[in-house]
């Protein structure tokens, strides 16, 4: 069975829910060697994104630190993020529920 959709007052809580997106971009190859940027995740806390990005190897100071391509650049809602399909039904209601 899968679960009904978000109510209206669900989405409207998710709307006002800030998330923190994790993006690659190739920093290293030139013009058509360079691979296309992606996002790598997205995360409910900007501690989740900074962690994530720094055990893929990024760096959170960017540009004092080393940098590889990962780093937490967007911010969105989780409305938007599960619009995107990134996150369930079921995640934005543990969501809403842990808050």
């Amino acid at each position: 069975m899968t679960a009904a959709a978000l109510t209206d007052e669900e989405r409207a809580r998710a709307a006002a829910v800030e998330t923190f997106i994790v993006w690659y971009e190739d920093r290293f190859a030139f013009g058509a060697d360079r691979d296309p940027a992606f996002a790598v995740g997205y995360f409910l806390t900007r501690a989740e994104a900074d962690a994530e990005a720094a055990r893929r190897g990024g760096s959170t100071d960017f540009p004092a630190g080393k940098f590889d391509g990962y780093e937490v650049t967007g911010r969105g809602t989780l409305l938007e993020a599960h619009e995107a399909g990134h996150f369930t039904v079921e995640d934005v209601r543990r969501a809403l529920a842990a808050r």
